[in-house]
């Protein structure tokens, strides 16, 4: 059984608005939201499409292994970045702005 390219399209339109889309528009995806983070530019700009893109592409990378490349990405870097965040010049920030608080 194969599944092909036209019947993967809406699992990657799916990906594409959900997590680059969403998260470029409001500064985060709605579960960022929900635990009251934000994603910007290392300059604590909004990103941009740019970013977005960036950020997502390396997800595969970042949470193979059961995330363990992030984990170790987190741990290691001065700002506490995944890997995709570091590509991307962007950090996740706790929300001031955010009912959560």
């Amino acid at each position: 059984m194969q599944l092909s390219e036209f019947k993967a399209l809406p699992v990657l339109f799916f990906w594409f608005a959900y997590f680059i889309l969403i998260e470029f528009s409001f500064g985060a995806t709605l579960g960022h939201k929900a635990m009251g983070l934000k994603i910007v530019s290392i300059n604590s700009h909004s990103i941009s499409l740019g970013q977005s893109i960036k950020r997502h592409l390396i997800d595969p990378i970042d949470f193979s292994m059961f995330g363990i490349p992030a984990m170790i990405a987190i741990k290691n870097s001065d700002k506490h970045q995944r890997i995709g965040d570091m590509w991307a010049n962007t950090i996740v920030i706790e929300n001031i702005n955010s009912e959560n608080s």
